[in-house]
C-alpha cells in the first residue's frame, strides 16, 4: 500500500464532505478550479476523494478556494481523531495540527540504533533555537501576526460603528459618557494591537533582514472615513 495512503484517505474523504455540503458536483468543481488557474479533471477529483491518488499543494488550494474552505481544514477536518503524520507514527491530531502550524511544542524525530528503542520514529518536544526570534519560534510569531491583524479588523469596525453614532441633544448624559468611553476604549484597544503589530513585525524583519511595508498597518487601522 502507499505509504501516503493514509493521508490520501483522509485529505479525499474531507474534499468529498465538503464538496457535498457545497451541494457541488464533481464536475462544477472541475470548472471552478480550472477558472482558478489550476485545472482539475472531475474523474482526477473522483480519485482523490476515493484516496488512490494523491493531491499536489497547488491543487489542494485550488479546491480549498472553490468549495470556500481554508486549506488546512481539509488536511485536519477532525482534530479529535488521530492523524498518522508519518507512515507508522499517529498522534493526536491536536498533536499533529500544532506541528503543522508552527505553535505546537512535539515533531516527528527519527532514532537510529538506539541501544533501548532500536530505530524508529517517535514524536519528540520541538526544538526551536534553529527558527526562534527572540526566543520565540518564527511560526508561532506568524500565527500571531495573523490573529493580531484580525483583532484589528475586528476592533476598527467597533470603533467606526461607535463613531457613526454622532452625539445628540437628544440623549442623555449617561448615553453621551457611554458614547465617549466606548470611543476611547475602542481606540486604546486599537492603538495596543497596533504596538503588537508593530513589535511582531520588527521581530521577523531582524530575523530576514527585510523591512515590512507600514502600509499594511495604516490599512489595518485606517477608519471608514478615511479609506479609499
Amino acid at each position: 500500500m502507499d505509504d501516503n495512503a493514509t493521508w490520501n484517505l483522509a485529505v479525499g474523504a474531507a474534499i468529498e464532505t465538503a464538496r457535498r455540503a457545497a451541494d457541488v458536483s464533481a464536475v462544477q468543481l472541475a470548472v471552478e478550479t480550472a477558472e482558478l488557474g489550476t485545472p482539475i479533471h472531475r474523474v482526477a477529483i473522483s480519485k482523490i476523494e476515493s484516496g488512490t491518488r494523491q493531491i499536489t499543494l497547488p491543487e489542494l488550494v485550488a479546491i480549498a478556494s472553490a468549495l470556500g474552505r481554508s486549506p488546512v481544514s481539509l488536511l485536519f477536518a477532525n482534530v479529535l481523531a488521530p492523524v498518522e503524520v508519518l507512515p507508522g507514527l499517529e498522534v493526536p491530531g491536536t498533536e499533529a495540527l500544532g506541528w503543522f502550524i508552527g505553535i505546537g511544542t512535539g515533531e516527528p524525530a527519527r532514532i537510529v540504533d538506539d541501544p533501548e528503542l532500536g530505530t524508529g520514529l517517535f514524536w519528540a518536544t520541538r526544538n526551536y533555537v534553529k527558527e526562534s526570534v527572540r526566543g520565540i519560534p518564527e511560526s508561532a510569531m506568524a500565527v500571531r501576526l495573523v490573529e493580531v491583524e484580525e483583532a484589528l479588523k475586528v476592533q476598527r469596525d467597533k470603533l467606526d460603528n461607535f463613531e457613526s453614532v454622532p452625539e445628540s441633544p437628544l440623549m442623555s448624559k449617561t448615553q453621551k459618557a457611554i458614547r465617549r468611553e466606548n470611543i476611547e476604549h475602542a481606540r486604546r484597544v486599537l492603538e495596543l494591537l497596533a504596538d503588537e503589530w508593530r513589535d511582531i513585525v520588527y521581530g521577523l524583519e531582524f530575523r530576514h533582514g527585510l523591512q515590512a511595508d507600514e502600509s499594511r498597518l495604516d490599512d489595518l487601522t485606517r477608519g471608514d472615513g478615511e479609506r479609499g
